[in-house]
């Protein structure tokens, strides 16, 4: 029950009452307040159910309704949305590629895709979407592109290999799979004698260049 006021004698009456308890003034019976409707959700990218987005070097991501299908390389995973777990996002400056990096619960690793700066609309898009569709807390939560990670200069990724051939692990390991962390490597073989080798676009190169 709510409290109104009579339009005649001003005092506060029941809603329910057909007339004041004070001065008799026939009230009007009330209108029932209006059901708020729970507030939808604006999504812009809902119209998207079957795309494919390809990147650099044959990497891609197919989205089919709530499926995602990622290919790095001879890296596959068939995931859904529910599945992605972290994204990191670099747009291409200069003669450095984009990279959009996507971790899943399923996959081993992160899955690095790297894209040209023509194709940055394509992948802009992809990232709403992904952003939108990822489970929470990760949804809108993109990390920062980490300047430590030890990346190749030419295309961005972090799939790299490092070998040096006078050292004798070296020769027993034929080379060092790396996430990172090339100074520590070439701090103890000396810099001058090892080479970084892009798993991604094949591309060499020395520590620090």
């Amino acid at each position: 029950m709510a409290l109104i006021t009579c339009p005649d004698c001003g005092q506060a009456i029941s809603d329910k009452a057909t007339a004041c308890i004070h001065c008799g003034c026939p009230i009007a019976a009330q209108p029932p307040s209006p059901i708020s409707e729970p507030a939808t959700i604006s999504r812009q990218f809902d119209g998207i159910v079957n795309k494919e987005y390809k990147g650099y070097g044959g990497n891609q991501v197919v989205v089919e309704g709530d499926a995602v299908h990622i290919k790095q390389l001879l890296m596959k995973e068939d995931c859904t949305f529910a599945d992605i777990t972290d994204i990191q996002w670099r747009e291409p400056s200069g003669m450095r590629n984009g990279c959009l990096t996507i971790t899943t619960k399923t996959g081993h690793m992160p899955y690095q895709i790297i894209f040209l700066k023509g194709q940055l609309a394509d992948f802009s898009e992809l990232r709403g979407l992904l952003e939108e569709r990822m489970p929470s807390p990760a949804a809108g939560q993109f990390q920062a592109f980490d300047p430590a990670i030890a990346r190749c200069p030419k295309c961005g990724s972090t799939s790299l290999s490092a070998s040096n051939q006078g050292f004798s692990a070296g020769k027993a390991a034929a080379g060092v799979l790396l996430t990172g962390g090339i100074g520590l490597l070439a701090g103890g073989l000396g810099s001058k004698n090892v080479t970084v080798t892009c798993l991604n676009c094949g591309h060499k190169f020395k520590p620090g260049k």
